[in-house]
């Protein structure tokens, strides 16, 4: 089933009808499995989070930074730019 308030359904439309928008580009996880990761009472989570890490570091570097970051969940915009800014790479993971 389509979420119509997904990114992933409208910005692709938003760019179809000519809209100028930011170079943008989307890093899909898989939510269920980073549920999982993060419950469990191992370090098997590490490796989920730092696929997706590396996924979202290759996409900046891309970009170039800084760049806005958001999910398909909340954009954090009420939080303050911390929350939503990344303005170098994140360094090394655990």
């Amino acid at each position: 089933m389509r979420n119509l308030n997904s990114a992933l359904y409208w910005f692709p439309k938003i760019e179809q009808v000519g809209l100028k928008v930011p170079k943008t580009v989307f890093v899909t996880y898989n939510h269920n499995e980073w549920l999982d990761a993060v419950e469990s009472e191992n370090d098997s989570y590490k490796s989920v989070i730092e696929k997706t890490m590396l996924e979202i570091e290759a996409s900046a570097q891309e970009i170039g930074y800084p760049v806005f970051f958001r999910t398909d969940q909340t954009s954090a915009k009420h939080s303050g730019a911390e929350a939503y800014l990344i303005k170098n790479l994140f360094g090394p993971f655990p």
